[in-house]
């Protein structure tokens, strides 16, 4: 592993800073074991940054569905906060929707039982997913078009903000 830059701010000088800082935050988190994150060694903007990009990288490979049945959605709770912290309103209201299908609103830590809930629910409404995917795609990542709510941009103006805040702790 590479050590990451000290600052956020460090970053800001790349064409794309978010997607340069991207790699040396998984590079942290899963530096003790490639199946476990372990967000302990990055300080909280940069845990704010990964949780909004794992988001984001999730739904945009495989949908809503995908974060919650990979072990991103052991952090389903701690991303909507992330998301929340850098303004995100669209997918706050994305992941609420689907939270409110869980449990009192809670999706489990645990990968398995979070997996025999979502798939249950999926099973008997297989298009809600879906139709909530579908509109991050129209209207937060929005390829070839100009998006309602700019995520790589709220995570931007957030890496300004924190310009002074390690990456690693």
């Amino acid at each position: 592993m590479g050590k990451p830059r000290s600052t956020l701010g460090d970053y800001l000088s790349e064409a794309e800073p978010v997607a340069a800082l991207w790699p040396d935050l998984v590079d942290a988190v899963y530096h003790a074991s490639p199946r476990h994150a372990d967000m302990d060694h990055l300080s909280k903007p940069a845990q704010v940054l990964f949780n909004t990009g794992w988001f984001a990288g999730e739904v945009i490979n495989g949908g809503i569905s995908q974060f919650f049945s990979n072990s991103s959605g052991n952090r389903a709770h701690e991303t909507l906060a992330s998301l929340r912290t850098i303004g995100a309103v669209l997918c706050v209201q994305l992941l609420e929707k689907v939270l409110s299908l869980f449990p009192n609103g809670i999706a489990p830590a645990d990968r398995q039982k979070r997996c025999e809930l979502l798939f249950a629910f999926e099973e008997r409404d297989p298009q809600f997913l879906e139709d909530l995917t579908q509109i991050f795609y129209k209207r937060v990542d929005a390829l070839g078009s100009v998006p309602e709510e700019d995520l790589t941009a709220l995570e931007l103006d957030f890496m300004r903000a924190h310009r002074s805040d390690p990456v690693a702790v």
